[in-house]
């Protein structure tokens, strides 16, 4: 009983040291994620998604480098029109 004790409390201490600057790190980058134009400026069709790329310190600190999101067609595919569809799959890059 005394083990499981002290195994809680450090992985409690252990949560508490690195979880808790990424909470209030959140709030640091929230701005860099809001829904406006600007934000998602940068971005590329691949065979499999649409890929989002974020500049160094948009998203994370400027040591993380740039990051990228890419959304797979599958997940999107009932949001696109007709048109849409049918030119992705006639191109040869797309997988659809």
């Amino acid at each position: 009983m005394k083990f499981a004790r002290i195994v809680f409390l450090v992985a409690g201490i252990y949560g508490l040291i690195v979880l808790l600057p990424l909470y209030f790190m959140e709030s640091l980058f929230k701005e860099g994620l809001l829904p406006e134009a600007s934000k998602f400026k940068s971005w590329n069709v691949t065979r499999d998604g649409i890929r989002i790329n974020f500049d160094e310190g948009q998203v994370f600190g400027c040591s993380e480098g740039e990051q990228t999101v890419e959304i797979p067609f599958t997940e999107i595919k009932s949001m696109l029109s007709a048109r849409a569809l049918s030119n992705l799959r006639m191109s040869s890059v797309v997988g659809l």
